[in-house]
């Protein structure tokens, strides 16, 4: 149990660092900044770097652990329960963001 737990966590970690490096290159600049300028034709989109990273990161949490334990036929209890919770609250944080919209 002990074993496991570390490597999901090793998982967890190394997504994290995979999700800050690809919003390093995607965005151009710190994802640590105050804000992030997201520039779409004549509109600017100023959003707090927690609100870009965050659904990215849940994101790649759950394309990876779908992949992932779809070779281990979703039967260990670890993975199955951070997928589960990477899934929910990427859809909880997706919907508060969309009713907050103008």
């Amino acid at each position: 149990m002990k074993h496991q737990l570390r490597n999901e966590i090793i998982w967890l970690v190394s997504i994290l660092a995979t999700s800050l490096l690809l919003a390093f290159i995607y965005l151009g600049k710190n994802p640590f900044s105050d804000t992030i300028d997201i520039h779409l034709k004549d509109t600017f989109y100023i959003l707090k770097p927690l609100h870009v990273l965050a659904p990215f990161y849940l994101l790649l949490t759950a394309i990876i652990y779908v992949l992932k334990e779809a070779f281990h036929g979703y039967k260990r209890a670890i993975p199955k329960a951070i997928l589960i919770t990477s899934i929910t609250i990427a859809i909880l944080y997706v919907g508060l963001l969309m009713s907050n919209l103008p």
